[in-house]
C-alpha cells in the first residue's frame, strides 16, 4: 500500500484505487471550485471516503441516496465534494427514483429486482438502495440509466409496471430490518465476535481478520485479540454489517453474554 494511504490500514489494490480516485475529486473541487459526485457508494466506500477526506481536513461534501425520513437513511449513497461556493442541494444529486408496482400475492424481493436491472447490463454502481414491500418497490437510480429502467414490465415471471419517482415508498415498511443474533463468548476479542456474528468457528474467524475482512470506523482489524467495545459497529467482508449491541452479563462459566444485530 502507498504510504499515502498509510492511515487506512489493509486495503486491496481495488479499494487503493477507489481512496485516490476519491483524493483526486477533493483536490479537482478545492481548486476549480464546482462539485463533483460520485456514483452510489457502498457502507464501506463510504467509511473510506471519510476517512481520506478526514485525512485532509476537508469538510466541504455531504452524501445522499435519493431518499431520507424520521426512520429511514439509505444506506447506498452518493458523495458530492465541492467547492467554497458551490454546495448543492439534495435535487442537485444526479438521482432519480422508480417505482414499481404488482400484484401483493406474489413475494419479489430485493434480490429479484437487483437482477432485472443487472439484466439490462447496468453497473452495480449505479443502482442505490432498492426497497421491497408487499406490491410495491422503489429503486434509487443514477439519473443516466433511470429512463432506461421504465421500460421494465416484468421481474422475474412477475408482471410489473414502472412509473417516475417515489409514489410506491409509502407502502414500503421503512423501518430497519435487523437480525438478533444472541451467543455467548470468552470475551470481548475481535475473533471470538467475529465468530459469533459470522456463525463460524474461532478458527475460521482468525482467518477472516487475518484475511483483512472485519472492519470497523473503516479500518481494518487484524488483530485477533484486540478488544471490541458494546456498541461498535462493524462490517465482516461477504457476511454483511453488524452491531454488538450489548455484552457484559456474566455466565456461571465465566462467559460473557452477548447480543448481535445484523442489519437485513
Amino acid at each position: 500500500m502507498s504510504e499515502e494511504f498509510s492511515f487506512l490500514h489493509g486495503l486491496t489494490r481495488e479499494e487503493e484505487v477507489f481512496a485516490r480516485n476519491i483524493l483526486d475529486r477533493v483536490s479537482a473541487a478545492d481548486k476549480a471550485g464546482y462539485c463533483r459526485y460520485t456514483m452510489f457508494l457502498g457502507e464501506w466506500q463510504t467509511d473510506i471516503a471519510l476517512a481520506v477526506m478526514k485525512s485532509k481536513r476537508f469538510e466541504r461534501y455531504c452524501f445522499f441516496g435519493g431518499y431520507s425520513g424520521e426512520e429511514f437513511e439509505c444506506s447506498r449513497k452518493m458523495l458530492a465534494v465541492f467547492g467554497e461556493y458551490a454546495k448543492p442541494t439534495f435535487e442537485d444529486f444526479p438521482i432519480r427514483a422508480v417505482s414499481f408496482r404488482f400484484k401483493p400475492c406474489y413475494k419479489l424481493t430485493h434480490r429479484d429486482f437487483l437482477g432485472a436491472l443487472m439484466s439490462l447490463e447496468i453497473k452495480r454502481e449505479c443502482i442505490g438502495d432498492i426497497l421491497v414491500g408487499e406490491g410495491a418497490c422503489v429503486a434509487f437510480l443514477a439519473e443516466h440509466i433511470a429512463k432506461d429502467v421504465l421500460h421494465i414490465d416484468k421481474v422475474g415471471n412477475v408482471g410489473v409496471e414502472a412509473l417516475k419517482g417515489v409514489s410506491a415508498i409509502s407502502e414500503i415498511d421503512l423501518s430497519p430490518k435487523l437480525k438478533i443474533i444472541e451467543s455467548t463468548v470468552s470475551s470481548l476479542r475481535a475473533d471470538c465476535i467475529a465468530a459469533a456474528a459470522a456463525g463460524v468457528s474461532r478458527e475460521k474467524a482468525q482467518k477472516i481478520l487475518a484475511a483483512k475482512n472485519f472492519v470497523v470506523a473503516g479500518k481494518t482489524v487484524e488483530n485477533s485479540d484486540a478488544h471490541i467495545e458494546e456498541g461498535t459497529v462493524f462490517y465482516i467482508k461477504g457476511h454483511g454489517k453488524f452491531r454488538l449491541s450489548q455484552a457484559g452479563n456474566v455466565t456461571r462459566k465465566n462467559k460473557v453474554r452477548i447480543v448481535i444485530e445484523k442489519f437485513v
